[in-house]
């Protein structure tokens, strides 16, 4: 079966189209797109509360455009999800009503510790080598970051704070949601220990591809602090000329290492695994479990 997941994010707007093969009972999810557009929503929203009428316009064109490609690629069944911009929009129900006139889709507008679930729905537990290990699993957003910790299997606590790469630029509560990130950190590093650290979004995916260069999903701490100060002081232009960075990643990736050195340095961690999953994948689990359920007669003998 096909199947897809809509990603309405507040940096960028997603739909991943992923083929679903089943053997000996087991799912075996084959990526066959993923289309990504930087919208910002996150940049009208996180200033002026709502979104406004230019963005809107383009958000309009690209669910038509995600209807048509769910059509041509033959999609059985979708999800689509909004997450921290469209959770700040006092227009956000406005445009999702619009949405569903003009392409049929419909849109959820999840809450932080749901778009947390979600990323624990990616059977992040098994990635997990060493049982006796804690594993603090961090998803940088446009407009906030979700914290899984899970031990033995287990989700043992899930948080989601307003500190995103969009968010935090120019914004004057930026040092209070640092602090609120501190303080959580702390919090989990007084629990939890030792500690295992995991990454996921497009930020963190960068990094690895760009400046780990390594099929290893493991990525050492040092690199992030590096990248970071190779980094700052150059213009956009510059990071797209030097490192041949997208202009979208390249304006927001100084702010993203900003908030996992944060988080890094207070744990003291030595490396973070990047497994490359995000939110989008954890939606296509969640459907193909929900389809499963409902339509038991695809099951193979």
């Amino acid at each position: 079966m096909r199947l897809a997941a809509i990603d309405i994010g507040s940096n960028a707007v997603r739909l991943l189209l992923v083929h679903v093969m089943e053997s000996e009972g087991t799912p075996i999810f084959i990526k066959e797109a993923l289309h990504r557009v930087p919208l910002r929503l996150g940049e009208d929203v996180f200033s002026h509360g709502r979104i406004g009428e230019d963005k809107a316009n383009h958000l309009f064109d690209t669910m038509i455009a995600f209807q048509h490609l769910m059509k041509v690629h033959q999609t059985e069944a979708y999800l689509a999800y909004a997450t921290s911009a469209m959770r700040d929009a006092e227009n956000a129900q406005e445009l999702i009503k619009k949405i569903k006139e003009i392409t049929e889709i419909k849109i959820k507008v999840i809450t932080g510790k749901e778009e947390a679930d979600v990323l624990f729905s990616n059977h992040i537990e098994q990635l997990q080598p060493h049982p006796e290990y804690h594993y603090l699993f961090i998803d940088i957003g446009g407009g906030s970051t979700e914290l899984v910790l899970v031990a033995n299997g287990q989700m043992k606590d899930r948080q989601s704070i307003d500190i995103g790469t969009l968010r935090i630029r120019g914004s004057k509560d930026s040092a209070e949601k640092f602090n609120e990130l501190d303080k959580k950190i702390k919090k989990i590093k007084n629990q939890y220990s030792p500690l295992i650290l995991v990454g996921s979004g497009g930020n963190i995916n960068t990094l690895q591809k760009y400046f780990h260069k390594s099929k290893k999903q493991d990525m050492p701490c040092s690199l992030i602090e590096d990248t970071y100060f190779n980094l700052k002081d150059l213009s956009v232009e510059e990071r797209i000329l030097k490192y041949s960075l997208k202009p979208d990643r390249a304006e927001v990736i100084v702010p993203a290492l900003q908030i996992i050195l944060r988080i890094t340095n207070a744990l003291a961690a030595q490396k973070i695994i990047v497994p490359k999953i995000g939110l989008s994948d954890g939606m296509i689990r969640i459907l193909y479990k929900n389809l499963r359920s409902d339509i038991p007669s695809r099951t193979k003998s």
